[in-house]
Order: C-alpha cells, then structure tokens, then sequence
C-alpha cells in the first residue's frame, strides 16, 4: 500500500437526476492517483460520459456493477456496499470520497493532499461544507436558479476522506458516512459482545481517530430543490460565491452535460 489518495464515487443515472458528476470527479482528479467509480446500471448515458473520462484520463477506471436493492426498492444499502467493495480495491493509504453532487474549491486540494503525511494515524477526515439549494422546489440539481445557503444544516461536517483499513472502516448507512466495524484492533478500546461482528461506531464517536479539517473552502454540496424539513427556509440567505473554477460557468445557466470537459486538464 502506497502513501496517497484514491478517490471513489457510486453513480447511477446521474444524468437523468442533474447530477454535476463530471465537474464533482475532475475537481479532485489532480490529487488523485486513481479514482474507482461503480456504476450501478445507469441507463441515461451516464456510464457512456463515464467511459469517455476513463479513455481521457489514466487515473480513472469505471466498474459496471448491479447493485442491491433494500428498504422497499431504494438504493440505501445497495450504494454502501457498492462504496465497500471500491475500498477493497484501492491500493492507497487514504481514500477520498465523492457523492456527485459535491464539489472541491481547488484552492484546497493542496491541503487534503498533504493530510496523509500530516495525520498519518488518524482514520477519519471531517471537512466543512456549504449546502446550496435552489429556490424551485421539485428539481434536484439546478444551476439557472439563484442559489441560497444554510449554515450547519442539515450537517455542518461529513467524514469524506479516510484511511485506508478495509477490515475496519466501511461506509455506513446510505452511503453517506463511515464507521468502524467492530475487529479485535477496538476491542481493547470498546467492548459490545450483543453487536460483534456489526458495524456500531460512527467515526467522529471515537476519540482520538478523528481530524477536524479546516479547509480554506468548504465542499460546495449542490442539493438543488431538496429543502428538507430539517431546514428553516427562512434561514436560507442568498449565496452569489465564491464557487470553485469548474462550475462557474453553470452559474446562472440550465446544466447540461459539457463534452469539452472531458479534455479538462
């Protein structure tokens, strides 16, 4: 295992939802020595766009794969074990997580870089972020709408790199986080003998295993018309930037896929 960063993201109809993929995995690719992605049967076109960054670019490398469906045909832990299985194949110290609707300012891609170096026994990296929603309810990802944000909600952090302990770490939930497996590396730390064998810590509950990271800017979240009931619209303020490099020619314009990226260096 080399001292590094891989990136890993679950896709599936990206497209079709608006999803920003393209400019989510390029805004990270420079940091990158490879970065996994699973395509869960995308049917839209994406895995198509995907496959023509895996032809452009050397680091990138597409698993088609079926995922599991739960929870009454959605997706939930269907995409955690499709993360879990990217983990397994990663070769590098650290792994870098991406949900496609996430972006990185690239003023801070030199700081996460030097993370591994700097924590070199911490297993989970917490880093700040800034959701923006759009005020046309319904649609999930949408640029020509001015954009409004909320500070700390629905979470003012999210574990979105860690190191690379595919035994111990795995993604938890929908996907959305990782926690500790219980192994016998915690046991001397923890002891649950109802839960053995089940994954019971959340990272940021262990003490000593987590970094807070202060970056210069946070993850730009691009939820679109998603307001959840955890948010109070009278708390959303309008946001006019700063936005990183790769999508500020999307601001203020209907998204759409953009070929001419698939050359971005």
């Amino acid at each position: 295992m080399t001292t590094g960063i891989t990136g890993i993201a679950a896709i599936s109809n990206a497209i079709e939802g608006n999803y920003p993929f393209i400019e989510s995995i390029l805004s990270v690719l420079p940091i990158c020595k490879q970065v996994l992605i699973s395509d869960g049967g995308s049917t839209d076109g994406t895995l198509e766009i995907l496959h023509k960054m895996e032809e452009k670019y050397d680091k990138i490398k597409i698993f088609r794969e079926k995922w599991d469906v739960h929870e009454k045909g959605k997706l939930f832990k269907g995409v955690a074990k499709a993360v879990n299985r990217l983990i397994k194949r990663t070769k590098t110290s650290h792994i870098l997580y991406l949900q496609v609707d996430e972006i990185y300012h690239e003023e801070c891609l030199n700081q996460i870089a030097t993370l591994p170096k700097i924590y070199p026994t911490k297993t989970f990296f917490k880093f700040p972020f800034m959701h923006l929603y759009s005020i046309k309810p319904g649609r999930e990802h949408v640029f020509e709408q001015p954009f409004y944000a909320v500070s700390g909600v629905p979470y003012p952090w999210a574990v979105r790199m860690i190191r690379n302990r595919p035994q111990e770490v795995v993604s938890f939930g929908d996907a959305w986080t990782f926690c500790f497996r219980f192994s016998e590396v915690i046991k001397k730390y923890f002891f649950h003998p109802k839960k053995l064998g089940k994954t019971i810590f959340l990272g940021d509950e262990v003490d000593g295993y987590t970094v807070y990271v202060n970056l210069k800017y946070p993850v730009f979240h691009f939820r679109g018309g998603q307001v959840g009931k955890d948010v109070n619209r009278s708390d959303l303020k309008p946001y006019r930037g700063p936005f990183p490099a790769i999508v500020r020619s999307l601001i203020g314009k209907k998204y759409k896929i953009r070929e001419e990226l698939l050359d971005y260096r």
